[in-house]
């Protein structure tokens, strides 16, 4: 199903069972794809510029793709919102350098915990859960395949998650977050004298 079908079909849906309308938002221009696409240095995947191209993103906390096993879903971020998120975790990427997973992650993503070519589109209260069309992906892997980001802080202990100069978190913690402070994003690591 083409995304512009989805789309309708899921507006549907939402006034069939009575929920609050679904908002999308018109469609990315071609000019703010082709500046994207110049941006990130690389090509946006044919289905992921025409999702754009058909609507740029969707209301907050509105679900449009969905978490298997959960009522919550993903909202569809627009471009900008997309490019931020990126741009977020890029900022966030060198604290976990050296990151390794407890279990080996799908051969066709590539290692670490960030990679160049991930751009995040759809997210469920970013950056904790993320959709990714990955558009780096490994020998074995596709262009434009979509993986997750699942962000946790449940098993970092409190010092951790609440110090503005955190150490390098666990492997099952992803994320740095002190309510406390409101600091949603940790510090750029110190750079080396």
């Amino acid at each position: 199903m083409l995304f512009p079908a989805y789309l309708n079909a899921l507006h549907i849906l939402y006034r069939d069972y009575g929920l609050e309308p679904l908002r999308t938002y018109p469609p990315a221009s071609a000019a703010d794809l082709a500046a994207a696409e110049a941006a990130l240095g690389f090509a946006l995947d044919p289905a992921l510029k025409a999702t754009w191209q058909s609507a740029n993103g969707s209301g907050e906390w509105q679900t449009v793709f969905a978490r298997p096993g959960y009522i919550t879903g993903y909202s569809f971020l627009s471009l900008a919102d997309s490019l931020r998120e990126r741009e977020y975790m890029a900022h966030r990427a060198p604290q976990y350098d050296g990151y390794e997973q407890e279990q080996p992650r799908d051969l066709r993503i590539g290692s670490g915990w960030y990679q160049a070519g991930w751009l995040p589109f759809a997210a469920f209260s970013a950056p904790d859960l993320l959709l990714i069309a990955d558009h780096s992906p490994t020998a074995s892997g596709q262009c434009g395949q979509i993986t997750t980001r699942t962000l946790s802080v449940t098993s970092a202990p409190i010092s951790q998650r609440c110090s503005n100069n955190p150490s390098p978190p666990s492997a099952n913690t992803q994320k740095t977050v002190c309510r406390k402070n409101k600091q949603r994003y940790p510090a750029k690591p110190a750079q080396e004298k």
